[in-house]
């Protein structure tokens, strides 16, 4: 592990614990990775703001891959977005709304909206979201849409999955959690925002190092020689990794961290 330029973690389920804490000797670990020139570098479903919100102590020294992929941001500025078409976003709205026992999330890049009609789903949003709009209608909002995340709250069964999955075609669906469904353009994901980051970086995938838990994990792995997956992961992220490690519960991104810090 040496040589190492870029460390990447997922949120949910890797950085985080069940608590959605991020243990407090990460920021020692992070001055460390910053004093020796390793970019550090979250990606995750959620929300950029609400990203922000959790690292803001070191927002200026950290490259932000937000939902899934589709928005990275640095220093406050956009280095990359892919936004749906507006007529693609319509036509998903309306087949989701046909599907029964879900909610719908609209995630643009000014904030994340929910209906009117749903108000016991805000509080699951807020998990994840740090700016919310409440609208009448999905389909009057005026944003740039980045992806649109279906929760099925009492789990995503296999049918729900092969409904939406009918339009992988054209889209990139993926189970990103156990209640949530992430629909965006084909070529966004985690892996192509690494790329992205990897080119304007000048740094290869020897030189990178990821830390993944679930399905939306896979493509980053991919771009990456050092891929770990937690020993809390699924089956199918496990299979990939080159490697793994302990839990999210037992701190063990910012272990395997230091060994990698100890190497470099």
């Amino acid at each position: 592990m040496k040589d190492i330029k870029l460390i990447i973690a997922d949120m949910d389920g890797t950085l985080l614990d069940d608590n959605h804490q991020i243990n407090s000797e990460f920021w020692e670990v992070f001055e460390e990775m910053k004093q020796k020139n390793i970019q550090f570098s979250v990606a995750s479903g959620r929300q950029y703001y609400n990203l922000l919100k959790n690292f803001e102590s070191v927002k200026d020294d950290t490259l932000f891959i937000a939902e899934n992929g589709s928005f990275v941001v640095y220093r406050g500025e956009e280095l990359f977005s892919d936004v749906m078409n507006w007529a693609s976003v319509e036509e998903l709205i309306n087949k989701a709304l046909k599907h029964p026992g879900i909610s719908i999330t609209l995630c643009g890049k000014k904030t994340g909206y929910i209906a009117k009609s749903d108000p016991d789903f805000l509080p699951l949003v807020e998990k994840y979201y740090d700016k919310i709009e409440i609208v009448d209608n999905l389909l009057d909002v005026d944003d740039d849409i980045l992806k649109i995340s279906i929760c099925e709250h009492e789990g995503v069964k296999e049918s729900t999955a092969e409904y939406f999955r009918k339009v992988e075609s054209d889209y990139n669906v993926t189970v990103s959690t156990k209640i949530w469904i992430d629909i965006a353009n084909r070529t966004a994901n985690k892996g192509e925002a690494v790329e992205i980051i990897q080119e304007k970086l000048n740094i290869t995938k020897d030189q990178t190092a990821v830390f993944g838990d679930y399905l939306n994990d896979i493509e980053m792995m991919k771009n990456a020689s050092f891929s770990f997956a937690m020993k809390n992961a699924h089956p199918e992220v496990k299979k990939l990794a080159a490697y793994s490690v302990g839990s999210n519960n037992e701190n063990a991104v910012v272990e395997k961290i230091k060994e990698i810090l100890a190497q470099n």
